[in-house]
């Protein structure tokens, strides 16, 4: 089966998955006859190169790339043609995509009559079966999420009652304050998040309220923190719980059940089972 993909790694996943490296700008990623091509700009080749697992290497301007840039081509012709002249100087005449491939580029390449086939399942399977590289960033990521929680839990169980709130270090002790010090967690350990959920009160009982204003005393504080590793962008998601003072009857029996049915999944979970399953067992 010949691949093709065309993206950026920040936002294809499936690409990210062959070239496990951040590469911002578009680029084409292609399976033929057994060979594994990326063709890219002249800037990110070495990159891509000096990863050593067998990627063969193909600037874009061997297919014309500066000549089509020096054109005066509207960007997005300019973006279909290179895509038909990459494609046909390779010799694909027929690959499989993933369901997000770029319609326009799409198009192009079938009006140039190459065949394309979209088959989101075949990548991902692919993607289920983990690189060493993609395990390494889920641990790290992993361990961001828990240094998070621990940056949290320090502040909470530092701060002291003041009419009332909380106060830590003499500042009011608010969602937004121990967000700062989750991210200053997260990014010492070489990740980081667009968003995360420190709530408190009321609003933990919405499901992804980001959280904000000043924790109370005998308050109920909720974490739910998933950092992406920047190395490899594989993420990793952790939910948390705490009560900043006295716990409620009500919150006792929701930690009990929690424990419950988390110790009937763990006796489940085996090589083969099927995940629904164990869900609905939870």
């Amino acid at each position: 089966m010949n691949v093709l993909i065309v993206g950026d790694t920040f936002r294809t996943p499936e690409l990210r998955h062959e070239v496990p490296l951040g590469i911002p700008d578009p680029f084409f990623y292609v399976e033929l006859d057994g060979r594994r091509i990326v063709v890219i700009n002249a800037m990110e080749a070495a990159r891509v190169d000096e990863l050593g697992i067998g990627l063969e290497v193909r600037l874009s301007e061997e297919f014309g790339a500066d000549e089509l840039r020096r054109s005066g081509l509207d960007p997005h012709v300019y973006a279909d043609e290179l895509a038909v002249r990459i494609v046909g100087g390779l010799g694909l005449v027929r690959a499989t995509v993933p369901r997000g491939f770029p319609v326009g580029i799409a198009d192009a390449l079938r009006a140039a009559e190459v065949e394309l086939t979209v088959d989101q399942g075949h990548f991902d399977d692919r993607r289920r079966r983990k690189t060493s590289r993609e395990l390494a960033g889920i641990r790290r990521a992993q361990r961001a999420a828990e240094a998070g929680v621990a940056a949290a839990r320090e502040l909470l169980a530092r701060a002291e009652r003041v009419n009332g709130g909380l106060v830590v270090d003499g500042a009011p002790l608010t969602c937004e304050l121990l967000k700062e010090h989750v991210h200053a967690a997260f990014l010492a350990r070489g990740a980081s998040a667009q968003e995360l959920v420190v709530s408190h009160g009321p609003q933990t009982a919405i499901g992804h309220d980001m959280g904000s204003g000043p924790i109370a005393a005998d308050d109920v504080v909720l974490l739910d923190l998933f950092p992406t590793d920047l190395a490899s962008a594989c993420v990793a998601d952790l939910t948390r719980t705490f009560v900043v003072g006295s716990v409620p009857d009500e919150i006792l029996e929701w930690h009990r059940l929690c424990r419950e049915a988390l110790a009937l999944a763990v006796a489940e979970i085996r090589a083969g089972v099927d995940g629904g399953d164990v869900y609905r067992l939870v």
